[in-house]
């Protein structure tokens, strides 16, 4: 079964990493790509420029994002009724207690730091097929 993963980053090395890391493990993931909040809003409401997207199984969700920041997007999709139920891994370098405290406050399901390396990465594509 294919898994549906919305990674919402705006850095593109990042990116590459988990782009890689899926391809390594030939996880049975599509992942989708959008690199700002405004972006991200479009997307997850099924917008004018993603109308006809794939409603994502799992969401990556960077904090530090031009525009909308990631709890702005988190805020949003946990108000949205289509998409409260979506299992959303805040996905940071951030290693702030406060963004923490924060992710989870806003009902966050997971609060990963991002690996150094493409181990890490792979490690974090494993343990998505898992969710």
């Amino acid at each position: 079964m294919q898994i549906e993963v919305l990674y919402i980053e705006d850095d593109p090395e990042d990116v590459l990493f988990t782009r890689k890391a899926i391809s390594e493990s030939r996880a049975p993931i599509n992942l989708s790509v959008v690199a700002d909040g405004d972006e991200a809003t479009d997307y997850l409401l099924a917008g004018e420029n993603h109308a006809d997207r794939t409603k994502p199984d799992v969401i990556l969700l960077d904090i530090n994002l031009p525009n909308r920041n990631g709890f702005e997007i988190l805020g949003l999709i946990r108000q949205e009724e289509d998409l409260r139920s979506i299992p959303v891994v805040v996905f940071t370098s951030s290693t702030s207690d406060v963004d923490k405290v924060k992710s989870y406050g806003l009902q966050a399901d997971y609060h990963v730091p991002k690996p150094i390396g493409l181990s890490g990465y792979i490690d974090i594509v494993n343990w998505i097929k898992e969710l």
